[in-house]
């Protein structure tokens, strides 16, 4: 009878402490993954000050940079002592006449928000059958926020 009840015993603290693993093994999940996940304000502070950069007056880096992701979808930021450089691009697109529009470029609490919309070409466009890949290089002064692309 001794040894049955300590077997019982034995295997109830078994039981409960891996209950207590998995509970704490999903908190530890839990808190990881929400840790992680910045969260940046979009409530706008100010506008941010900015220009359109033609590529061939943008440093090489920058160049170097749209060069190797032309073909696809990106967001990019480059800084230099001078200014900060925000890289938007789009990918391949099936025809020419295709612009970006900024719609937004300002300054939250903890992060400096960039909203562009791809525009298609206007249908009284001279159209070329030929592949594009619109991007935009933006220059805004230098700082430490982070870019948030919507």
């Amino acid at each position: 009878m001794h040894i049955v009840i300590k077997r019982v015993y034995e295997d109830r603290l078994i039981m409960g402490s891996k209950k207590w693993f998995l509970i704490f093994g999903l908190l530890a999940v839990v808190c990881i993954f929400t840790g992680c996940v910045e969260r940046y304000s979009t409530d706008k502070v100010k506008d941010v000050v900015w220009e359109a950069v033609p590529a061939e007056e943008a440093p090489p880096q920058v160049q170097k940079l749209i060069q190797k992701s032309l073909t696809e979808y990106f967001r990019m930021t480059y800084a230099d002592d001078n200014a900060r450089y925000l890289l938007i691009g789009y990918g391949a697109q099936p025809t020419d006449g295709y612009s970006i529009e900024v719609e937004a470029c300002y300054r939250s609490e903890n992060a400096i928000i960039v909203n562009t919309l791809l525009k298609g070409p206007a249908g009284r466009e001279h159209i070329s059958r030929q592949e594009s890949y619109p991007y935009l290089i933006m220059k805004i002064a230098p700082g430490d926020l982070p870019v948030v692309f919507q």
